[in-house]
């Protein structure tokens, strides 16, 4: 037995939800929409995007190897005017996952957070004190 679950989507991605569900099934007769959605207004304000991010450790747990690609993220982060997701996926020609997944493997393995702010999409990296 499947749920049906409501969700609501600005006007302009739920035409795009259409179309790409339109590309994806061969006929119309497949395809059966598990999702109702219904169009909001574009002046709708999007604060549906979520803050969130990594607190640091108390100390840093390990020093990272200088030529890692996580030390190139951080250094990257640490040096850039905007270092936002999408300059990083840029210059990093990777995905937003990628970047997230690093960041969140530098919080594992070396302790240090960050903060991300949804609304502006940029990072903030929190490092941990050296001693």
């Amino acid at each position: 037995m499947s749920k049906l679950i409501t969700i609501e989507l600005p006007s302009s991605l739920l035409a795009r939800v259409r179309k790409a569900a339109a590309n994806e099934f061969e006929t119309p007769a497949t395809f059966i929409p598990m999702v109702l959605a219904r169009a909001l207004p574009e002046s709708v304000p999007r604060t549906i995007l979520r803050d969130g991010g990594k607190p640091p450790a108390r100390k840093l747990l390990r020093p990272l190897k200088p030529r890692t690609k996580r030390a190139r993220i951080v250094r990257w982060f640490m040096e850039s005017t905007s270092p936002t997701v999408s300059a990083a996926k840029d210059h990093f020609r990777c995905s937003r996952e990628v970047i997230f997944a690093a960041l969140t493997a530098l919080h594992h393995d070396h302790g240090i957070g960050y903060a991300f702010n949804a609304a502006s999409d940029k990072i903030t990296l929190r490092v941990p004190p050296l001693r």
